[in-house]
């Protein structure tokens, strides 16, 4: 929502009573962002208000997207017991499903989502190098043995980054396709 509207020169933050004054000074309120165009006697002020209730929105591409991911990820977990695919590919996969899952329902920035799910991952996978499904008792647990993972790999959070990173890539692409 924005708004502008003609006011008096200002002093102090305060409306000032001669209006031919040509000084004007403006506070900036949280939320909200002021420009102050001086126009001879006058200072034209344009407000826009930060809206940020609006953040939620249900996006169909992105949940699809999220469906087709978590899927896979369940076939890999369950009928492939390799080197690569399960333990690198998944963790590619995986981050990328965690992104669409967000954006499935949030209207947030790409950018900053993508950080955010890489900040996430990695602290998960901090997690597992302190053992944290022993320390809480999950160990018997085969939900929490494959949803937090019981043994860290620095392998892991390179396959998280190139998750990221295709995350990123198909997001910039997305932008240039529909301008």
């Amino acid at each position: 929502m924005s708004a502008t509207k003609l006011i008096l020169p200002v002093a102090n933050g305060e409306e000032h009573k001669n209006p031919k004054s040509e000084t004007s000074h403006s506070i900036a309120c949280a939320g909200s962002q002021r420009i102050k165009l001086h126009c001879h006697r006058y200072t034209i002020m344009h407000t826009t208000s930060f809206n940020t209730r609006n953040r939620f929105r249900f996006h169909r591409g992105y949940f699809s997207a999220t469906v087709i991911l978590f899927i896979t990820e369940v076939l890999i977990a369950v009928f492939v017991h390799d080197n690569f695919v399960r333990p690198y590919i998944g963790d590619v996969l995986v981050v990328i499903l965690i992104y669409c899952a967000i954006r499935s329902f949030f209207d947030t920035p790409p950018i900053a989502t993508a950080v955010g799910v890489l900040i996430f991952s990695f602290v998960v996978e901090t997690l597992q190098y302190f053992r944290i499904v022993e320390i809480l008792g999950w160990q018997e647990s085969k939900l929490a043995r494959v949803v937090i993972g019981t043994s860290f790999a620095l392998e892991d959070l390179v396959a998280y980054m190139a998750g990221i990173i295709v995350v990123i890539l198909v997001e910039k692409k997305i932008r240039k396709s529909t301008g």
